[in-house]
């Protein structure tokens, strides 16, 4: 970090090695009267990398101006996601290795690439305004390991990214006293100034 009168800074780099995960799904097998029966299956064993940079800061070129922002980029993978033999009750073995397609696709949560700029005005008496523009990128479709096993989303799917977009909001507002010892505060915001149609995440079950 880094501190002035006027400007304040924030730096942070982060990195995780998330081992060992778990997850569970059904696999559909046919049972011996010919009807379909799903079998539940855990694998273990799954790892995640998740490393990425955040800056944002504050600076006020006058006391009653404030410039603001934030710039967030993030890689988060699956790392490793090795095939198993799982071992079912009636003694018989399953080896399922259809989820080794999942190395290095994104981990599909959110936006791994965002920014914002804003500015906050307070120079008129009791009054604030202000705005800010916000950007996102590189988002990929929201998915868990087990619907890539049961078949529901397949990697070409997943990395056929949604495009990145950009949101102008503003806002407006007023302090103002209830007496002698109330005070409230009235404000109204606008928010995608600029009717920006966009996809901020979507599942498997949107994206076909």
């Amino acid at each position: 970090g880094f501190r002035t009168s006027f400007l304040k800074v924030n730096a942070n780099a982060y990195y995780l090695l998330w081992s060992d995960r778990t997850t569970e799904f059904n696999q559909q097998n046919q049972g011996d009267d010919g009807a379909p029966n799903f079998i539940p299956i855990v694998l273990n064993g799954l790892v995640s990398e998740h490393r990425g940079i955040e800056v944002d800061f504050v600076y006020n070129p006058i006391s009653s101006l404030e410039v603001n922002g934030f710039v967030s980029i993030g890689d988060w993978v699956w790392d490793d996601v090795p095939g198993q033999t799982v071992f079912l009750d009636d003694g018989s073995q399953v080896f399922v290795d259809d989820l080794s397609v999942m190395e290095g696709l994104p981990v599909g949560t959110s936006a791994q690439t965002t920014a914002g700029f804003g500015l906050h005005y307070r120079g008129i008496r009791s009054t604030y305004i202000g705005g800010r523009l916000n950007y996102a990128d590189r988002i990929p479709i929201r998915y868990s390991p087990e619907d890539i096993a049961e078949g529901f989303i397949t990697a070409d799917v997943i990395n056929n990214e949604f495009d990145d977009y950009a949101t102008v909001d503003l806002y407006v507002g007023r302090y103002f006293d209830v007496g002698e010892i109330m005070s409230g505060r009235l404000s109204i915001s606008v928010q995608n100034l600029l009717d920006e149609e966009y996809t901020r995440w979507a599942s498997y079950v949107f994206s076909q």
